[in-house]
């Protein structure tokens, strides 16, 4: 068998295969983490198959090595052929964060991927593929959201239409696209609008919009510090929901929850006096009436 090997190492000279840096997808992120995935070509020359044996790599960042892994029996590569071999790495950005302080969310973090193929064949020995990449991902922030204030329509004791302007910033160094806003919005403990809007639009980097969003709730199901937000005292409110976004890593779900205090005040459009005298009406009824009952990482 050995004179055979020999033989066969005779008959030809070996080439020694390449890797080539083929790309790199996100197909998971969050606020929490993400996922890496590395194509990388790597091709023989010769006219015998290769088999590959491990894959190590380690991913540098800051110049200091954060994780590095090893995944075994990568296949075989054929004669005179090549094969794209995948590299998935996954990192938690509370690592990211603790490691390395001066990265939060909303930065973008430059790595470094060293990887090494190692090949093992007979009489010619072992051997390795070694490739090198940088580039960039991102650690999603969520947006600053508040709510600038409440102006209210149409006050009845039965149904009040009201409009709520929502602040939004992106703290994020990449423009993004706003594709949904889910929410639910409270004033002090009540539920008063929850939904779904899509309002597609851009926010380049620390951009500021400003969401409308209308809705109608009843006054008479509430507790009685509604009418004293009616009558324009500020007022506690909770913020929570949803934002999903298109980015240029792929689309990126980003939680919210937000509290802080605004104000409940007629829309321009309608007279204070009237406004007053319904306000005051509405909150009589709400008294007498049987059934009033007194939200990173």
């Amino acid at each position: 068998m050995a004179s055979i090997l020999k033989k066969i190492g005779e008959a030809f000279t070996f080439g020694k295969p390449t890797a080539d840096f083929k790309g790199m997808k996100i197909p998971h992120i969050s606020t929490k983490d993400i996922k890496l995935v590395f194509h990388i070509e790597v091709k023989n020359p010769n006219p015998i198959p290769i088999p590959l044996c491990d894959i190590v790599y380690k991913i540098v960042i800051n110049d200091r090595e954060f994780v590095k892994g090893t995944s075994p029996d990568a296949g075989t590569l054929h004669s005179h052929d090549s094969k794209v071999i995948d590299i998935g790495v996954d990192l938690v950005f509370k690592d990211i964060r603790d490691t390395f302080t001066d990265l939060q969310p909303g930065s973008m973090v430059n790595y470094l991927l060293r990887a090494t193929f190692l090949v093992d064949i007979p009489v010619f020995g072992r051997f390795e593929i070694p490739i090198d990449h940088d580039g960039e991902f991102p650690m999603p922030a969520i947006p600053d959201i508040d709510v600038d204030e409440i102006d209210w329509v149409d006050l009845s004791f039965t149904e009040t239409k009201a409009v709520a302007y929502v602040k939004l910033e992106n703290l994020n160094k990449f423009t993004m696209k706003i594709k949904t806003f889910e929410y639910k919005l409270y004033l002090t403990d009540d539920l008063i609008s929850e939904g779904m809007m899509d309002p597609s639009m851009g926010l380049a980097e620390k951009e500021v919009t400003r969401l409308t969003v209308p809705f109608t709730f009843r006054p008479k199901d509430m507790g009685r510090a509604i009418w004293d937000i009616i009558r324009g005292h500020e007022s506690g409110y909770t913020l929570e929901g949803k934002v999903t976004v298109e980015s240029p890593f792929g689309p990126i779900e980003l939680p919210f929850k937000k509290g802080g205090a605004t104000t409940l005040k007629k829309a321009r459009s309608t007279d204070e006096e009237t406004v007053k005298e319904e306000a005051e009406k509405s909150a009589a009824a709400a008294a007498a009436d049987v059934d009033q009952t007194d939200y990173y990482a």
